[in-house]
């Protein structure tokens, strides 16, 4: 931490000190770090102005005019291929440096964003947005998504810990799909950039001074009050030890007669890091991941896309897509504090992933139906969009959740940072896909207050049933995720996490 804290709330202090800096500082640095997430995944509020602007009034959805799009998601590629390096360097870095570089790269690269659109410069957009953001955005993410979850462990909410950091990086989206609109409407588009880049640099101040990894600042315990042997030592991924071992679970013997003053055997089991080598060699590594990637890839055509569909679909206005955005990302935020405090509780990381990925089925068939019908009925779309949302959050959550649980505190670390990799394609990879979708017939227009004169009733009708089946494939891609976490995921390392 840059700026000591009070002893009552310094986690090298006591029990209970250490107690209260998870509850109340860790959120507050989660929240601040998280501030990045307001343009990383609210940028579907972007995406019509930009692309009409680089473009033209003129201009048709096409491979070619994605390309805002596609600079926007690249970053959801880069920021993860950079977390599996950040697993074994990030302690020898210093966790609040590599996060201090990560928001100073990001900032760098939406001021470069915004000189890019001033300047109808593709390329430029493509290395600060697309690259540059990526980067930044891999650095501040992969500490949050990490020390949340080992900070929290220590006082065994271990889920709490990746609910709060999923309910913050969807507060933020949700906040900007309301301020983002207005900042174009009274300044410009290349303009929003720069505002956007200071609100997040103001906002990333806690981040900078109260940071910290569990192993940075370890519990000093004062020997003269007999409790224990100086300092508690640390783990490497941040959890609380009081013996020698990284990773262990305890068993007590009770065999035989009590007698007083002794203490029931303990025997120590010890869980040892598996190497990446190891851990990409094993078949349920592989069958995880594509677990993964087909649980989000759905979700992620619909979140990243959420103001085309609507423009496109429904002929909205900036106002209601900036509304609809907001529902959809709230309900995302909801979702994912609600399922960090209910994991572990009320259900395990298992069904809540099996419960995600049927959601998001549901949310699918219902988008389809109402689409393919005429797509008159903004609203019950904007429903089954948002159960869409709650499905991709809920199974978010349980990437990390059951990296612990299936692969132990030991190698959560690392497995975590590769299966972000199918986050990672799955976030670059859908929203193309979906943009694709709209791009099939060549004559849909950008600007949505001309689809009727260009198209007609006609092939309206046609771009209904297009996009109408997509939907419904993507409900199919979500079940195959379901049946895969149903019947082919397994624990792979014996482990006592009540996750």
């Amino acid at each position: 931490m840059l700026i000591p804290l009070p002893d009552y709330l310094n986690p090298r202090f006591s029990r209970e000190s250490r107690d209260r800096y998870i509850k109340y500082i860790v959120p507050l640095w989660m929240v601040s770090s998280l501030a990045t997430t307001s343009t990383f995944y609210g940028f579907n509020v972007w995406i019509i102005p930009i692309s009409l602007q680089m473009f033209g009034q003129d201009a048709m959805y096409s491979m070619e005019t994605g390309q805002i799009l596609y600079a926007f998601s690249i970053p959801t590629l880069i920021s993860v291929l950079i977390m599996p390096l950040l697993s074994t360097e990030i302690e020898k870095i210093g966790v609040r440096l590599t996060t201090t570089i990560g928001i100073f790269l990001y900032v760098l690269g939406l001021i470069l964003g915004g000189v890019s659109v001033a300047n109808d410069s593709l390329w430029g957009f493509w290395m600060s947005i697309g690259i540059i953001g990526g980067f930044g955005y891999g650095l501040v993410y992969y500490p949050v998504a990490i020390y949340s979850v080992a900070w929290f462990r220590e006082i065994d909410r271990p889920a709490l810990g990746s609910g709060l950091t999923g309910f913050f990086a969807g507060l933020w989206p949700a906040i900007f799909s309301f301020y983002c609109p207005l900042i174009i409407e009274y300044t410009s588009v290349s303009q929003s950039f720069y505002w956007n880049a200071l609100i997040i640099s103001i906002c990333s101040i806690p981040t900078l001074l109260f940071q910290s990894s569990p192993t940075e600042v370890p519990l000093i315990v004062d020997t003269t009050l007999g409790s224990s042997n100086g300092e508690i030592v640390q783990t490497s991924s941040g959890t609380e030890n009081r013996s020698d071992d990284d990773d262990s679970s305890a068993t007590i013997s009770t065999a035989g007669t009590d007698v007083e003053g002794q203490s029931p055997s303990i025997t120590l089991t010890k869980v040892l890091p598996m190497t990446k080598s190891e851990i990409v060699s094993t078949p349920q590594f592989y069958i995880q991941f594509l677990g993964h990637f087909l649980c989000m890839l759905p979700g992620f055509v619909m979140k990243f896309n959420i103001s085309v569909f609507s423009s496109a679909l429904f002929q909205t206005n900036i106002q209601t897509e900036a509304i609809i955005s907001f529902i959809f990302l709230f309900a995302y935020a909801i979702a994912r504090l609600f399922v960090g405090l209910a994991t572990g509780k009320l259900f395990s990381a298992d069904i809540a992933a099996q419960l995600a990925s049927g959601i998001q089925v549901v949310g699918f068939f219902g988008v389809a139906i109402i689409v393919i019908t005429g797509a008159e009925y903004l609203w019950a779309y904007v429903f089954f969009e948002a159960l869409i949302g709650i499905g991709l959050a809920v199974y978010k959550v349980t990437i990390t959740m059951n990296a612990l649980s299936r692969w132990s505190m030991a190698n959560f670390p690392t497995v975590s940072a590769l299966f972000f990799l199918a986050f990672g394609f799955a976030g670059s990879v859908g929203p193309v896909v979906g943009w694709m979708s709209l791009s099939i017939q060549g004559n849909i227009p950008l600007e949505n207050g001309r689809t009727t004169d260009i198209l007609g009733v006609v092939q309206k009708e046609t771009t209904e049933n297009i996009v109408g089946i997509f939907f419904f494939v993507m409900a199919g891609v979500a079940m195959t995720g379901f049946a895969i976490n149903r019947y082919a995921v397994q624990v792979v390392v014996k482990n006592n996490e009540n996750l």
